[in-house]
């Protein structure tokens, strides 16, 4: 599985021919930056830009086969990467600040 910007989730079975995923509840102009499994999930982390607002936030996605993706999460900050520990804790890392994920 990889992430990428515009709401880009892929998956490939072989490495060789990837596919673009389907992604709910997420607006289609965020910017995934890491990607991590868990051994129960995958989890995805970016930001998309909330007009609303006028900034971003910051999202975490998902996904128990890496094929369907739903948010999970979404934080005002910028998220930029994902740590988990063998306590089962889910890490939102941001620019300015740690996210505490349950």
């Amino acid at each position: 599985v990889a992430v990428g910007a515009n709401g880009t989730i892929l998956r490939s079975v072989d490495g060789a021919t990837w596919t673009k995923q389907p992604l709910s509840g997420v607006a289609a102009n965020t910017n995934f930056q890491d990607i991590i499994w868990t051994g129960d999930a995958f989890y995805a982390v970016g930001a998309s830009y909330d007009v609303t607002i006028e900034g971003w936030n910051g999202v975490i996605c998902k996904s128990e086969t890496g094929q369907t993706w739903t948010l999970d999460y979404q934080v005002p900050s910028e998220q930029t990467a994902l740590a988990y520990n063998k306590n089962s804790e889910l890490m939102g890392i941001s620019y300015d600040a740690n996210s505490t994920l349950v």
